[in-house]
């Protein structure tokens, strides 16, 4: 036991000096403890376990206490592993989280993204091109949910298409990119902006104001026409011919001082909808208004 000289925290004191046996009673007292500590340590208390929840972690030790939970520090960068996949068929693990998968059979793949509650940790991200003919389709597996946007179907849009799932909830994923509009991938939206006169030079009427051919068939569901000049007194009217033939029973119309034909008093009727690729097409000015000038025109419609 050690002797205090004074009193305090650690109890009552002598009051006075101590002596020379007191001073190597107090050494001897505490060279013991340490001797006992060194021969036997005691034993620590280490980590048994550790759990994991979404993208939380927490450490259970030995005597059933605990620390966490932890929210894991997540990447934002892009994927930085490219996986080729020759074959009709996969399903990502999760030691490939953030792949980049190069679907290359002209067969196509079928993706189902299986997953279990926490096989995946929340913002997992995977990352699939087609690289092959046919498209890429994408299944949720069993219990799972993907999330499509409105108007788009579970499948690649075409070749070169670059489809991204992001794991947002337990066995839901938001698929989004590349994807096949509703009604397939011929459906895909087509705009077309051609010139048939330059920006300053006044309109004049004739036929062929310009020519050029279709780089995709085509089904029309709308054409505009617009002005950098508007016309100071009369209506443009403009025809649209595919192969000499008109595809308007209602020519399109630019009223005066306007220079869209978005707001014509007449809209105009599309009698031909269906544009052949690689037909030739070619715009007339019926009518020139005055000082009109900077004509464009616009085809409007899908794929086929």
């Amino acid at each position: 036991m050690i002797t205090y000289r004074t009193t305090g925290a650690w109890g009552a004191g002598k009051g006075s000096n101590l002596t020379p046996a007191e001073v190597d009673g107090n050494f001897y007292d505490l060279d013991g403890r340490v001797t006992e500590l060194e021969d036997n340590p005691p034993s620590p208390n280490q980590i048994a376990d550790i759990t994991q929840s979404g993208n939380q972690i927490t450490i259970v030790m030995d005597d059933a206490s605990t620390f966490g939970p932890f929210t894991l520090p997540r990447s934002l960068s892009r994927p930085s592993i490219t996986t080729v996949v020759t074959g009709v068929s996969l399903t990502p693990d999760p030691t490939q989280v953030g792949c980049y998968f190069r679907c290359t059979n002209n067969s196509g793949c079928d993706v189902t993204i299986s997953d279990v509650p926490s096989a995946f940790l929340i913002d997992s991200e995977l990352y699939f091109r087609q690289a092959g003919d046919e498209q890429l389709s994408f299944d949720p597996g069993v219990g799972g949910t993907l999330n499509i946007p409105t108007g788009y179907n579970a499948f690649s849009a075409g070749k070169g298409a670059v489809v991204i799932a992001k794991k947002v909830a337990d066995l839901v994923w938001d698929l989004f990119g590349d994807l096949e509009p509703t009604g397939g991938a011929t459906a895909a939206p087509f705009e077309l902006i051609v010139a048939a006169s330059d920006e300053t030079t006044a309109l004049t009427t004739g036929t062929a104001k310009a020519t050029f051919r279709m780089p995709a068939g085509v089904t029309l569901t709308a054409v505009r026409a617009s002005l950098t000049t508007a016309s100071s007194s009369g209506v443009v009217t403009v025809d649209i011919n595919e192969g000499g033939s008109s595809i308007l029973s209602t020519k399109l119309t630019i009223d005066a001082s306007e220079t869209t034909s978005t707001t014509a008093a007449t809209p105009a009727v599309i009698s031909d909808a269906s544009l052949a690729d690689d037909a030739e097409i070619t715009i007339d000015i019926d009518t020139a208004g005055t000082g009109a000038a900077g004509l464009k025109v616009v085809l409007i419609g899908t794929r086929t």
